[in-house]
């Protein structure tokens, strides 16, 4: 008896225009709670990645959120069986799991699944790269004194931008 895996090569039509939204949304989201909350690393300093102005900084902040995006879709592929076998699993054990998880799962199963998943994802971009990656290089390459590690409340914002890639992928692939 022989197994044939599928592999998959590429993200669909739909998949990409989902999160071509998705990440424009997050990305909308992102520069403005950056600069509302005046965090380390707002707008101007994504700008500052690549030696341009504030404007630029919001062009490097939608093609990173593209980015980002895009790997989040490849990582919701991989990830979303798993996860909602394990939250079916959950919600069998414990009675008041059951009673909030099932009707929000029959309703919008995938827009549950990504919103969590997203938010995951997002805790993971903030650790990684608002905390690690993007102040190491402002400060060592573009010479922007920034703290490393960056902690401060752009780590909140990065969550909530992997929660509003998950609801809005969620919402536009349920379509």
């Amino acid at each position: 008896m022989s197994v044939r895996l599928q592999t998959r090569t590429a993200i669909s039509r739909e998949e990409a225009h989902a999160a071509t939204l998705a990440a424009l949304a997050g990305a909308i989201l992102v520069g403005i709670l950056l600069q509302v909350t005046n965090s380390n690393v707002g707008v101007t300093e994504f700008g500052r990645l690549v030696g341009a102005s504030y404007s630029t900084g919001w062009i490097v902040l939608l093609v990173a959120s593209a980015g980002f995006a895009l790997a989040f879709v490849e990582f919701l592929s991989r990830t979303v069986n798993s996860f909602v076998t394990r939250v079916i699993t959950m919600s069998s054990q414990q009675e008041h799991l059951r009673k909030l998880l099932v009707p929000l799962l029959r309703r919008s199963a995938l827009t549950l699944t990504a919103a969590n998943l997203g938010l995951a994802y997002g805790l993971a971009l903030a650790v990684v790269f608002h905390a690690l990656l993007l102040p190491v290089w402002l400060r060592y390459v573009a010479n922007v004194p920034v703290p490393v590690p960056n902690v401060d409340v752009g780590l909140l914002v990065w969550v909530l931008y992997g929660g509003v890639l998950g609801v809005v992928y969620g919402q536009m692939m349920e379509k």
